[in-house]
């Protein structure tokens, strides 16, 4: 699965920003309501998980979308027609191919 480990992955910033946002604001949640610290680190580790997940399965989505529009940008389709992506993909397509 060379979309979690490539250095170039335009993805990988904001998916470890948000996986430790998630976990702080929800073990912080958590704790406030039940006031268990246990209960807090358990559903915050969970919630992480699921970040990552999540947000790993969007950029390989958007990384399918933005290679399926590759025909239509070698043919100089205008932009504001072609289907948009979050990331910018071109750099990682770029090391993809060198490997």
């Amino acid at each position: 699965m060379k979309i979690v480990t490539n250095s170039t992955n335009p993805s990988t910033g904001p998916t470890i920003y948000a996986m430790i946002s998630n976990y702080f604001w929800s073990r912080i949640f958590v704790f406030g309501v039940t006031g268990n610290a246990k209960a807090a680190s358990l559903v915050a580790m969970s919630c992480a998980a699921f970040t990552a997940i999540t947000w790993v399965l969007e950029s390989k989505n958007d990384y399918e979308t933005w290679v399926a529009s590759r025909r239509d940008r070698e043919r100089n389709i205008p932009e504001i027609l072609l289907p948009k992506t979050i990331f910018d993909w071109s750099e990682f397509n770029r090391t993809e191919d060198k490997n």
